[in-house]
Order: structure tokens, then C-alpha cells, then sequence
């Protein structure tokens, strides 16, 4: 439900604060689109920080690239993705920390036992329209063209162009 949603959501934004996460950081998504998305998409994004959204499926090589690329101070991964991201690490010096919903990545933290431990109240900040939101990369993207981040005012209005075709 869409209120399970929110608690959950908050108890992620409470987990990332609690690692230091703050407006303006770079999180990474490497997840299947599933419960585990909707709730990293939603505790990112109330709490002002920035969501960089990375297939599971890349190897080692794209999904470093993309990570050091962002500056990625937090990985939130699926066990699919733990081998790439193991590969990877050794080039990210930024990533402090992984999240992973199924264990399986050297040095996680499990999602579902982190979220077990947190708070479901959370005040989401109220950003400006021009505040950064997400950074996306093309699909082939490896060296340039680097990421493109878009503000939350993309968010309304990609909604809005949502399966009518437009871009």
C-alpha cells in the first residue's frame, strides 16, 4: 500500500541520514524494479539527496564507471549485482557504504534487517524545483558522455509524458 510505502521509505531515509547521507549526496540504485526501487526512489528523494539509478545487470566495468563517475557515497544493490559491484570496488573511493537486499556483497549491510532497526517518522525536506534529483546515463555510457542530472521539477513533468511517447 501506498502507506507501507512511506513508512518504509522513511525508515530508509533514517538509515541513509544515520550514514551520513545528506542533501546534495549521491546514491545509487542498482536494483531490479521491484519494492526494494520504489522505496529507495522514495527515501532518496524526500531527503534531498540524489538518486543515480544503474541497471543490475552491468558488469564490473559500466557499473564501476558509473559510480565513481556520480560520486556515489552509498550503493543500494540486489544479489545480482554483488559480483559487478565486488569487481568495482577497488576504483570507488567515494562509496562508503552498500546496501544489499539479498546479502551476497563483500562488507553490506542487509536492507531488510537495517530497515528492521529504523524509525518510520521522517520530516521530508521541502527542495526547490531546480534541486538536483537524479543523474541517469545513457545506456552505453562509459567515459563520456558523463551522467545528466535532472532537477525535481523533472519528476512532475516526465510524469505527465509517461506511455504517450514524448520526450
Amino acid at each position: 500500500t501506498f502507506h507501507m510505502l512511506r513508512l518504509l521509505s522513511n525508515r530508509l531515509a533514517n538509515v541513509l541520514a544515520g550514514m551520513g547521507i545528506v542533501p546534495g549526496d549521491r546514491v545509487a540504485m542498482v536494483l531490479p524494479a521491484g519494492l526494494e526501487a520504489a522505496v529507495t526512489l522514495l527515501a532518496v528523494t524526500k531527503m534531498g539527496a540524489v538518486l543515480v539509478p544503474v541497471p543490475p545487470t552491468l558488469g564490473a566495468e559500466p557499473l564501476g564507471w558509473r559510480l565513481a563517475d556520480s560520486g556515489a557515497r552509498v550503493a543500494v544493490v540486489d544479489p545480482e549485482a554483488a559480483p559487478a559491484l565486488d569487481r568495482a570496488r577497488h576504483r570507488l573511493n567515494a562509496l562508503e557504504r552498500v546496501l544489499a537486499t539479498g546479502g551476497g556483497a563483500a562488507g553490506a549491510t542487509d536492507l531488510w534487517a537495517a530497515l528492521k532497526g529504523a524509525s518510520d517518522a521522517f520530516m521530508p525536506l521541502v527542495t526547490p524545483a531546480d534541486h538536483p534529483a537524479f543523474i541517469f546515463y545513457p545506456e552505453a555510457a562509459m567515459g563520456t558522455p558523463a551522467g545528466v542530472i535532472h532537477a525535481h521539477r523533472a519528476m512532475a513533468g516526465r510524469a505527465d509524458h509517461a506511455g504517450h511517447g514524448r520526450q
